[in-house]
């Protein structure tokens, strides 16, 4: 069976159902009549699932979108002060030793290069095909939701931003990059199955609740 595989920024699917397997960051395990109710494993207050049928994939990408956005509007206003200061007379230098002006460029250039991640970021939300992943095996653009030990959570797995966090129906969904140890470990799972990542050295289990 052939597994999923990565380039660049996503993933390509290249079978139905790829095998499970089992590397250093992620272990994907068969469903397990073994496993515990999830229902009773997500305690209402820590997160009340939401409901999958209200959940639209269109607000929850815009609602994306809109965040970076303003991540950007503040991303511009720090490169113009910047450029501003390192072209200021006072980041003149006045002698060989003076680095004002050159640690002013330096962040100027650093503000730079976060305007354009931000602008790619909006980019690639914007040109995400928004459809069901239901039934399916998990790609790019899959809204998940996550069972564990301890907790129950919404991830997204989006082409970008990763980290970013979204409040849809009152609960938060958290985007995931498929470069990360849990994107990789889900790409390919079906609702129903697990997947094992290992963090600093702890072994972390997920169960699928939903896939969407």
């Amino acid at each position: 069976m052939k597994l999923p595989k990565m380039s660049g920024d996503s993933a390509v699917l290249l079978t139905d159902r790829p095998a499970k397997r089992l590397t250093s960051q992620s272990r994907l395990v068969a469903n397990d009549a073994a496993v515990a109710p999830r229902t009773q494993q997500c305690d209402a207050r820590r997160q009340r699932p939401i409901d999958r049928a209200r959940m639209n994939k269109t607000h929850l990408q815009t609602l994306i979108i809109d965040k970076l956005q303003a991540d950007l509007a503040v991303a511009k206003d720090a490169l113009k002060a910047s450029h501003e200061a390192a072209t200021h007379a006072e980041s003149k230098a006045e002698n060989k030793y003076d680095t004002r002006g050159l640690e002013a460029a330096y962040l100027a250039d650093g503000q730079r290069k976060r305007v354009h991640e931000i602008e790619t970021a909006i980019s690639s939300y914007q040109n995400l095909p928004v459809r069901s992943h239901r039934n399916e095996a998990i790609t790019l653009g899959a809204l998940v939701s996550l069972e564990s030990a301890d907790s129950c959570r919404w991830v997204f797995l989006g082409p970008d931003a990763a980290g970013l966090s979204v409040t849809v129906e009152g609960e938060e969904v958290l985007v995931i990059s498929p470069r990360s140890p849990l994107g990789r470990a889900l790409l390919g799972c079906e609702e129903g199955d697990e997947a094992e990542i290992k963090v600093e050295g702890q072994s972390l289990r997920y169960s699928l609740i939903s896939v969407s």
